[in-house]
C-alpha cells in the first residue's frame, strides 16, 4: 500500500497491495501534476519495492535529486545526492558513488553547516574506514562528524558516528571498546537519544 497526500489535504494518491503480484507485478501509484509544487508533500510507503529492485529506489531517488535541483533547494539535492552514492557504493558501482558523492560536496561548499555537512563527513568516515583501511583518518572523520551534528541537531549522523567509531575500534583490535560504544549507539538509536 502507498499513499501520497498534501499536507492541505487537497491531493491523495492512494495504491492498494497488488492483487496477484507473481502474475501482475507490484502494485504502483503515481501522479504528475504541473501545477503543484512537489516539495510539500507527505509520502509513506510499506515497501517500496516488493520485487526488491534497488533500481526502482535509485530511480525514485534520482528523480528527487533533478526536482531538489530544479527547484533551487540545494539541500536536499546534496541530501539525495550522499543518498544515491550509498546506493551505488553498495551495488559496487564506485565511480558512479564517487560523482554523487562529489556532486555532494560542490553543492554544499558554500552553504552554512547544516545536517548535510554532517552525513557527507561521515560518508568520508565510513570510506577511510572500510575502503581505505585508514582507522586514524576514519575516527577523524567520524569524531567530526559527530560535533557538526550535535552543533545542528542531527542525532541520526551522532548515532551512526558513534557506531563508527566502535566498529573502528573493533577493527584495530579495542574490541571491548568498540563493543561498548556499538552498546551505547544502539541504546541511543532505541531511546531515541544521542
Amino acid at each position: 500500500f502507498a499513499s501520497f497526500t498534501f499536507p492541505s489535504g487537497a491531493y491523495r494518491i492512494a495504491a492498494l497491495p497488488s492483487p496477484n503480484p507473481g502474475a501482475l507485478g507490484p502494485a504502483r501509484a503515481g501522479s504528475f501534476r504541473t501545477d503543484v509544487s512537489y516539495s510539500d508533500f507527505y509520502m509513506s510507503v510499506d515497501i517500496v519495492s516488493w520485487d526488491f529492485s534497488l533500481d526502482q529506489a535509485i530511480g525514485l531517488r534520482e528523480r528527487a535529486h533533478a526536482m531538489y535541483a530544479a527547484e533551487g533547494d540545494e539541500l536536499g539535492a546534496a541530501r539525495m545526492a550522499i543518498t544515491l552514492s550509498w546506493d551505488y557504493e553498495g551495488r559496487g558501482s564506485f565511480a558512479v558513488s564517487s560523482g554523487w558523492l562529489a556532486n555532494a560536496e560542490r553543492v554544499l561548499a558554500n552553504l552554512p553547516e547544516a545536517r548535510e555537512h554532517g552525513r557527507l563527513v561521515l560518508t568520508h568516515g565510513l570510506t577511510a574506514m572500510l575502503a581505505e583501511g585508514d582507522y586514524e583518518k576514519a575516527e577523524a572523520l567520524f569524531e567530526n562528524a559527530s560535533e557538526i551534528a550535535r552543533r545542528v541537531g542531527d542525532r541520526d549522523v551522532q548515532i551512526l558516528a558513534l557506531s563508527g567509531i566502535g566498529r573502528m575500534r573493533i577493527h584495530v583490535g579495542r574490541v571491548e571498546e568498540g563493543l561498548a560504544l556499538l552498546d551505547e549507539a544502539t541504546a541511543a538509536a532505541v531511546a531515541g537519544g544521542a
